[in-house]
Protein backbone atom coordinates (compact mmCIF):
# COMPACT_ATOMS: atom_id res chain seq x y z
CA UNK A 1 0.00 0.00 0.00
CA UNK A 2 2.63 2.49 1.20
CA UNK A 3 4.84 1.68 -2.25
CA UNK A 4 1.78 2.58 -4.43
CA UNK A 5 1.10 6.07 -2.13
CA UNK A 6 4.71 6.91 -2.85
CA UNK A 7 4.49 5.31 -6.73
CA UNK A 8 1.48 8.13 -7.36
CA UNK A 9 3.04 10.62 -5.03
CA UNK A 10 6.62 10.44 -7.76
CA UNK A 11 4.29 9.95 -10.67
CA UNK A 12 2.38 13.51 -9.73
CA UNK A 13 5.66 15.56 -9.01
CA UNK A 14 7.52 14.37 -12.29
CA UNK A 15 4.66 14.96 -13.87
CA UNK A 16 4.32 18.47 -12.60
CA UNK A 17 8.16 19.20 -12.88
CA UNK A 18 7.65 17.79 -16.67
CA UNK A 19 5.08 20.87 -16.96
CA UNK A 20 7.13 23.32 -15.65
CA UNK A 21 10.29 22.66 -17.81
CA UNK A 22 7.48 22.53 -21.06
CA UNK A 23 6.18 25.94 -20.07
CA UNK A 24 9.47 27.79 -19.36
CA UNK A 25 10.64 26.39 -22.73
CA UNK A 26 7.63 27.44 -24.27
CA UNK A 27 8.16 30.93 -22.67
CA UNK A 28 11.69 31.25 -23.77
CA UNK A 29 11.25 30.55 -27.24
CA UNK A 30 7.64 31.36 -28.29
CA UNK A 31 7.92 34.53 -26.11
CA UNK A 32 4.34 35.37 -26.05
CA UNK A 33 3.19 38.76 -24.80
CA UNK A 34 6.84 39.26 -24.54
CA UNK A 35 7.69 37.56 -21.05
CA UNK A 36 10.98 36.35 -22.05
CA UNK A 37 12.41 39.73 -21.35
CA UNK A 38 11.07 40.20 -17.85
CA UNK A 39 11.51 36.76 -16.87
CA UNK A 40 15.41 36.99 -17.60
CA UNK A 41 15.38 40.51 -15.97
CA UNK A 42 13.90 39.07 -13.28
CA UNK A 43 16.52 36.01 -13.11
CA UNK A 44 19.67 38.31 -14.36
CA UNK A 45 19.21 41.86 -14.03
CA UNK A 46 22.62 42.64 -15.01
CA UNK A 47 22.39 40.58 -17.85
CA UNK A 48 19.98 43.17 -19.82
CA UNK A 49 21.65 45.88 -21.02
CA UNK A 50 19.25 49.44 -20.92
CA UNK A 51 20.43 52.83 -21.23
CA UNK A 52 19.21 54.57 -17.66
CA UNK A 53 19.73 57.87 -18.93
CA UNK A 54 17.48 57.75 -22.31
CA UNK A 55 14.69 59.93 -22.51
CA UNK A 56 11.46 58.71 -24.55
CA UNK A 57 9.68 61.11 -26.10
CA UNK A 58 6.16 59.42 -25.37
CA UNK A 59 6.58 58.54 -21.95
CA UNK A 60 6.81 60.20 -18.39
CA UNK A 61 10.04 59.49 -16.06
CA UNK A 62 7.54 57.52 -13.71
CA UNK A 63 6.34 55.06 -16.96
CA UNK A 64 10.15 54.76 -17.93
CA UNK A 65 11.10 53.44 -14.78
CA UNK A 66 8.05 51.01 -14.57
CA UNK A 67 8.92 49.69 -17.71
CA UNK A 68 12.37 49.32 -16.83
CA UNK A 69 11.47 47.76 -13.28
CA UNK A 70 9.78 44.80 -15.03
CA UNK A 71 12.75 44.35 -17.48
CA UNK A 72 11.30 46.33 -20.62
CA UNK A 73 13.96 49.14 -22.23
CA UNK A 74 11.91 52.34 -23.50
CA UNK A 75 14.77 52.65 -25.82
CA UNK A 76 12.81 49.68 -28.04
CA UNK A 77 9.67 51.18 -27.90
CA UNK A 78 8.36 53.29 -30.77
CA UNK A 79 9.00 56.89 -30.58
CA UNK A 80 5.40 58.01 -32.38
CA UNK A 81 2.74 56.09 -32.32
CA UNK A 82 0.49 55.37 -35.75
CA UNK A 83 -3.39 55.46 -36.01
CA UNK A 84 -3.04 51.64 -36.65
CA UNK A 85 -1.26 51.39 -32.87
CA UNK A 86 -4.00 53.57 -31.75
CA UNK A 87 -6.78 51.34 -32.98
CA UNK A 88 -5.06 48.18 -31.60
CA UNK A 89 -4.62 50.03 -28.51
CA UNK A 90 -8.38 50.89 -28.00
CA UNK A 91 -9.06 47.49 -29.41
CA UNK A 92 -7.05 46.19 -26.18
CA UNK A 93 -7.67 48.27 -23.54
CA UNK A 94 -11.10 49.95 -24.08
CA UNK A 95 -11.63 53.21 -25.72
CA UNK A 96 -11.60 55.51 -22.12
CA UNK A 97 -8.23 53.78 -20.83
CA UNK A 98 -6.52 54.00 -23.95
CA UNK A 99 -7.28 57.36 -23.94
CA UNK A 100 -6.08 57.80 -20.43
CA UNK A 101 -2.54 56.10 -21.47
CA UNK A 102 -2.23 58.54 -24.37
CA UNK A 103 -2.75 61.62 -21.80
CA UNK A 104 -0.22 60.36 -19.45
CA UNK A 105 -1.97 57.90 -17.11
CA UNK A 106 0.64 55.58 -15.49
CA UNK A 107 0.46 52.04 -17.34
CA UNK A 108 -0.43 49.08 -15.19
CA UNK A 109 1.33 45.88 -15.46
CA UNK A 110 -1.76 43.97 -17.25
CA UNK A 111 -2.02 47.17 -19.13
CA UNK A 112 1.85 46.67 -20.57
CA UNK A 113 1.49 42.91 -21.41
CA UNK A 114 -2.08 43.50 -23.31
CA UNK A 115 -0.64 46.21 -25.14
CA UNK A 116 2.80 44.62 -25.88
CA UNK A 117 0.95 43.36 -29.00
CA UNK A 118 0.31 46.84 -30.73
CA UNK A 119 3.96 47.71 -30.45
Amino acid sequence: MLKKILKVLLIVFITIVVLIIALGLYIWFKNPLGLRGVIQYKIAPQSVQMDETYDHPLLNTSQEKQLRDIGVDPSILPTEITPAQQACLQEKLGASRAEELLKGAAPTTADALKAAACL
